[in-house]
């Protein structure tokens, strides 16, 4: 966030975040954090393959908000492929990768990771 107000709107919608997730697992929250951390260092570096490896995780991101929305099996069959080359990618961070695995995990209703 670049300004006040967006900064405060961030801060109200990442408690929500942390708070629903705290109530699916303690550990959960936590992996949001790292991610959250991991995600930053991506997008701020001045590495390109780096700032494309954080691209890629907000889009996912958003291709997760999307197939909860909209159910379409096409996506979900997307987001299963981009999460699975950035697993495979070895620059990857751990933090990143341990939130949206939860994530995909979570689609359907499936079992949280624990």
């Amino acid at each position: 966030p670049r300004h006040d107000k967006e900064r405060r709107k961030y801060a109200r919608l990442r408690l929500l975040v942390r708070s629903a997730l705290a109530s699916r697992s303690e550990e959960q929250p936590a992996r949001f954090d790292a991610f959250e951390r991991a995600l930053a260092e991506l997008r701020d570096s001045g590495d390109a393959a780096e700032r494309s490896l954080a691209a890629a995780a907000y889009r996912l991101v958003g291709d997760l908000v999307e197939y909860e929305e909209t159910g379409i099996v096409a996506l979900r069959a997307a987001v299963e492929i981009e999460f699975a080359a950035l697993r495979a990618d070895a620059a990857t961070p751990p933090g990143l990768l341990g939130f949206l695995a939860f994530l995909v995990a979570e689609m359907d209703g499936g079992p949280a990771l624990g």
